[in-house]
Order: C-alpha cells, then structure tokens, then sequence
C-alpha cells in the first residue's frame, strides 16, 4: 500500500482521501471478483469482528452516557492540582521525508566522497 500511494502523499488533504477511497474500492471490486471466480466464499476471508454477532456483542453491556458536568463529584485534592501541558516543543516546518541513516550504513562504500575528474577519494 505504501508503495502505490507514494506519490498521492503530496495532494492536498480532500484530494488524497478521494484517491485512497478510489483506491480501496477498486482494490475490493478486484479481490471480490478473485474470490467469485475461484468459487470461495466470501465470508471466511472478512475478520470476525466485521460480523454482525461480534458487532452484536460488543453492544450486549449497557452503556452509561457520561451525566452534566454540573453535577459531578469532584474531589477537592484534584480540583487544585494544576494540569500544565508538555513542555516539549515540535520542530518547526514539514517533518522530512527520508530518515536518517544509521552509522553502519554511513560507512557503506556507496556514500564515500570521490573526485569527479579522477574518480579518487
């Protein structure tokens, strides 16, 4: 998947999701067509927690909604203490695409500096 959309990465944020999603429908309608052709079914190759009795059992325990925060009970000890957020700071600009390379990597003989007349180092 990395591979085919290497290029969509630089398209704006709608336009990328439109090609993604035209890219999973076209890879679904091909595996569908696989699957009908070799005569398999269909339902062994879906996660069992795409199928509607494991979607079922997910919603068997009720589920409580959270009540007004004007009615909450707060204990004083948490009500002082002061929440502050990270002091770490993101780097500034778009992070870079490649990574950085490892030093045994670094030592390989392709990334040696010659010169571009007499080809020595």
């Amino acid at each position: 998947m990395n591979s085919t959309n290497k290029d969509a990465r630089e398209l704006p944020v709608r336009r990328l999701l439109e090609y993604l999603t035209k890219l999973m429908a076209q890879w679904r309608c091909e595996n569908k067509k696989f699957i009908k052709h070799n005569g398999m079914d269909p339902i062994q190759f879906c996660s069992f927690y795409n199928k509607k009795d494991y979607l079922m059992k997910t919603w068997e325990i009720l589920v409580n909604p959270i009540p007004d925060e004007s009615i909450w009970v707060v204990p004083r000890e948490v009500m002082e203490n002061m929440v502050l957020p990270p002091k770490g700071k993101r780097g500034t600009g778009r992070p870079r695409k490649k990574r950085c390379k490892l030093a045994s990597e670094m030592n390989n003989n392709n990334n040696t500096l010659a010169c571009k007349r007499c080809r020595t180092s």
